[in-house]
């Protein structure tokens, strides 16, 4: 056998220097699924983080009044589902409107199983939801490589 004819470049294995977490994502049969819990994770935990700043800043100080509560979880939700919206585009790599409208829907899908086994009212949970899915939409098509 000789070594000259031989090409080197289809013994050696491809080496991938990227995150192996995005490399599941992008590649595996459930790569959408994963960009999905992926942008959920996100907005949860950016939800909670928020809303306990918040609190937090509003039981020690005296700078925030009680009417500024629903603007503020209304704008923490907004921009929670923007930033997963976006991070489950750019995990899933195309598509990121279709992206963006399906994370909301989980994302609201899952908040209303908590509201309803805690007693609030569905109409209560949704009756906001076309924000949240405008921002996810919107952060699904900004998220797009």
């Amino acid at each position: 056998m000789n070594i000259k004819n031989m090409n080197m470049k289809k013994m050696l294995p491809s080496v991938s220097f990227g995150s192996p977490l995005s490399a599941l994502a992008a590649k595996a049969p459930g790569g959408k699924l994963a960009a999905v819990l992926w942008g959920l994770a996100l907005s949860f935990g950016m939800i909670l983080g928020c809303t306990l700043i918040y609190s937090l800043v509003n039981f020690f100080t005296e700078l925030l009044k009680p009417e500024y509560a629903a603007p503020a979880a209304m704008l923490i939700s907004i921009c929670a589902l923007f930033s997963g919206g976006f991070l489950t585009a750019r995990k899933s790599g195309s598509q990121g409107l279709i992206m963006g409208i399906v994370f909301a829907c989980c994302f609201y899908l899952v908040i209303t199983i908590i509201g309803s086994v805690m007693g609030y009212p569905i109409s209560s949970i949704l009756g906001k939801c076309y924000y949240g899915l405008a921002a996810a939409a919107v952060g699904g098509i900004c998220g797009v490589k």
